[in-house]
């Protein structure tokens, strides 16, 4: 039995319910997996669910530049002087928004 941590998972009460078709292949691979850890089931499929979640959201917020984009991002960022594509939309901005009554 291999060691297994459901790190933060399993706190709180349990309030919903989740239900899955999958075929007999891949429960029985999953259930082999549970089994193999000594753990329950439902807590091997809560846990690696958890997990696989927390990745993707991770992998797919995260931004990653080149280093020559990175370079280029921050010398944007300390360049404080506004091009004038820039100070035309503002202009326009401060019109629109004031002629709708807006300050």
């Amino acid at each position: 039995m291999l060691a297994f941590q459901a790190h933060d998972v399993d706190e709180g009460k349990k309030r919903v319910r989740m239900e899955q078709r999958l075929s007999s292949e891949a429960k029985e691979i999953i259930e082999k997996a549970a089994r193999l850890q000594g753990i329950p089931l439902s807590e091997f499929v809560v846990a690696n669910s958890v997990m696989a979640a927390r990745e993707t959201i991770s992998k797919l917020q995260t931004t990653i530049l080149r280093p020559e984009d990175a370079e280029a991002f921050m010398l944007a960022l300390e360049d404080t002087t506004p091009c004038q594509e820039l100070v035309d939309l503002f202009t326009l901005h401060n019109e629109v928004t004031a002629s709708h009554g807006h300050k």
